[in-house]
């Protein structure tokens, strides 16, 4: 876990099916990706994580290993967001 205080140019961005799991639950996140990013004018940084016990992404170790549509998915949050 980054807390803000111990680093301030990491944010976690955690992009998982929500569905099953309750607010405020811990999970066990796998970092599959690194990226670099411009949020306000200052330069950042968003881990995109997996949820390591999930049976379906568990497995999955690099962010080139998802679905086409998954990738395209993280790609659009990134633009709105």
């Amino acid at each position: 876990m980054v807390r803000k205080n111990q680093r301030q140019t990491v944010k976690e961005t955690t992009y998982r099916n929500w569905e099953g799991n309750l607010p405020g639950c811990f999970l066990r996140a796998k970092a599959i990706s690194l990226m670099p990013m411009i949020d306000q004018g200052e330069k950042g940084d968003k881990i995109i994580v997996v949820n390591g016990d999930d049976p379906v992404y568990g497995h999955i170790c690099d962010i080139n290993e998802l679905a086409p549509h998954r990738l395209a998915e993280i790609r659009c949050f990134f633009v709105d967001y």
